[in-house]
């Protein structure tokens, strides 16, 4: 079922109950139906699995929030106190936060309540809440669902699993991602606690070959919607996407005039890696001290929850963040989404442009930064997303910057800061490392490829007093763009007095002799016996976690998902690549020992 643009309609046409018009009405000013409201919302009334494909900002949440409370006042037995009714799965607990908030609001409307298993606390306090408050409908994250089922089922004076039996339906929110972050056999086991007779919906801004086999497993003769805007474009129709091309050593530069000439406006700002968004994140606070600039990122774990509700509450500032907060988040007001590093995939360009231009024919604008290699990703972007990106030229800029306070020489800066903190100096390399190995394994490789760097342009926008060791170097002949800080990396201080004291303590110790290993053995049988030695420590680690009632659900997840990955390379069913991309790494950075590597080279 695939439409273009449906004609409005109203919330009243769908003849859903009163109280239920009244929260619409009252809590959001929603009257009319949007495209994807209109084509999903009867279907899902009428006893339909779905699986729906809309562009984002498009009112996803709304799509799947009504079918499931109108499905619940339509029981003919009204729900008892600890009965679910309803279960939303969301990728991430910023997603799932983020869908209790609206249904928060709606719920005020009905004699319905929900809880919220997103992990950030123990799993027995979850239990115990639900216990004492019941849950008829359950947003939460798959792990720490799938776990509070096999794990903590029992440990309330209610059973987890019976109260599941009264289930009418269960949501998937963008599902793709659900996969795409390995949660494939977590889904598949929830699937074997839920019944049979349910209703189930999939909701994502695209749909993916990785799905088709969980709807042969999750869903009978799904409706398949597509609703697409005007011109079939993938971006909200009040998005307008601008580019600019500026080289490796001043493109900082640029994005500090940016920010400085839009002081009033809120704006998320991209970076590839974790280690990007610490090192930049820490500069613009120097830069704005009177501004605030929050930074958000998969491995801040505990701290997200605050940050999130905190640049939610915000009317201007800057979150530097990753691709966590690329999907399906729904923050008010994003008046610029930027782009600083080229995105890892014409998909992600897409999630990310959707930040901005929300619901509710709001206006927003996003702005791409490329390098002067990168300049055919514009096209590339055109054909492969049907979004067209329009100049931002540097006559904008500089008349945009006029009134501003004099331009600030960002590499300047950043060596500054390392040098008064080694910290500082540690997280520029960090940052060096991860970008390069990042781009190295860019989904566009034909447009992305690391010889075309300019790598001594690269070093100096981000600020580094000497190139780190690291293969990308090996046989780089350094260029007159840049140039290395005469001073001995041994003698830079923390600023931290602990880690201080630490670094002068092992610069009394005598270096260590690393022993000479000689290889006895296949590479291959080697690295068979390193996967199954992971493999092994990560099984043990796991299980020990399990019978700690206080363990962390963010952080079983992420063991959980290095076992999957080390069990497909081990029956090879994924590649080296795809492995070395997505074990334990945050986001886009390559390996953490390999950067690890890398700073310990750049500090001899």
């Amino acid at each position: 079922m695939a439409l273009s643009e449906d004609p409005a309609k109203l919330f009243s046409d769908l003849k859903i109950n009163a109280n239920l018009l009244k929260a619409l009405l009252d809590e959001f000013g929603f009257n009319k139906l949007t495209p994807v409201q209109a084509a999903t919302i009867p279907q899902f009334l009428n006893h339909k699995d779905v699986i729906v494909e809309a562009v984002t900002g498009s009112g996803k949440t709304i799509s799947f929030l009504v079918p499931v409370l109108e499905m619940l006042n339509r029981r003919p037995d009204p729900l008892r106190k600890h009965d679910i009714g309803a279960v939303i799965l969301s990728p991430t607990r910023e997603l799932a936060l983020q869908t209790t908030e609206v249904l928060n609001r709606l719920l005020k409307f009905t004699d319905f309540c929900c809880s919220s298993w997103i992990g950030g606390r123990s799993a027995s306090k979850d239990v115990e809440d639900f216990s004492a408050n019941g849950g008829h409908i359950i947003v939460a994250t798959p792990g720490r669902f799938l776990d509070l089922l096999e794990n903590h089922s029992t440990k309330g004076k209610y059973d987890l699993r019976v109260s599941l039996k009264a289930l009418e339906v269960l949501v998937l929110d963008e599902a793709d991602r659900l996969l795409e972050m390995g949660f494939e056999l977590t889904l598949t086991s929830i699937l074997t606690y839920l019944p049979k007779q349910r209703r189930t919906g999939m909701f994502s801004a695209t749909q993916t070959t990785e799905l088709k086999q969980l709807i042969r497993t999750g869903m009978r003769n799904p409706v398949v919607i597509k609703v697409q805007e005007k011109e079939h474009l993938r971006t909200p129709t009040g998005l307008t996407s601008f580019y600019t091309i500026q080289t490796a050593d001043t493109k900082l530069d640029n994005l500090v005039a940016f920010l400085r000439a839009h002081r009033q406006s809120k704006h998320l700002l991209f970076f590839a890696t974790c280690d990007c968004v610490n090192y930049f994140s820490a500069l613009l606070e120097d830069v704005f001290k009177k501004w605030k600039i929050l930074s958000l990122h998969r491995k801040l774990k505990h701290k997200r929850q605050a940050i999130f509700q905190e640049f939610s509450a915000l009317k201007s500032g800057v979150l530097v963040c990753t691709d966590v907060v690329a999907r399906g988040i729904d923050w008010p007001d994003i008046d610029w989404v930027i782009q600083y590093d080229i995105p890892k995939s014409a998909a992600v360009y897409v999630h990310r442009c959707g930040r901005t231009a929300r619901i509710g024919g709001k206006v927003g604008r996003s702005l791409l930064y490329l390098l002067p290699n990168e300049e055919p990703y514009v096209e590339f972007i055109k054909r492969n997303q049907q979004v067209s990106l329009l100049p931002f030229g540097k006559i904008t800029l500089q008349s945009a910057s006029s009134n501003s306070p004099p331009e600030v020489n960002t590499s300047e800066r950043l060596k500054k800061l390392a040098l008064k903190d080694k910290a500082m100096f540690e997280k520029g390399v960090r940052a060096f490392v991860s970008y390069v190995r990042a781009y190295g394994q860019h989904e566009c490789s034909i447009i992305c490829r690391t010889y075309d760097l300019d790598l001594g342009a690269l070093a100096t926008g981000f600020g580094l007093l000497k190139l780190p060791r690291m293969p990308e170097l090996k046989d780089y002949q350094v260029s007159d763009k840049f140039q290395e800080t005469e001073v001995d990396i041994r003698n830079l201080h923390y600023k931290d007095k602990s880690r201080e004291k630490q670094r002068r303590e092992n610069a009394l110790k005598p270096p260590k002799e690393k022993p000479f290993k000689t290889r006895t053995e296949a590479f291959s049988i080697a690295k068979a016996k390193r996967l199954h030695t992971k493999e092994r420590r990560l099984v043990k680690v796991i299980q020990r976690k399990k019978k700690t009632e206080d363990f962390k659900e963010d952080e079983l997840e992420d063991l959980a998902s290095d076992l999957r990955l080390i069990k497909k390379l081990r029956l090879k069913k994924i590649s080296k690549d795809r492995f070395n991309k997505n074990f334990a790494a945050g986001d886009s950075e390559g390996e953490e020992d390999e950067i690890d590597q890398g700073i310990s080279q750049a500090l001899s």
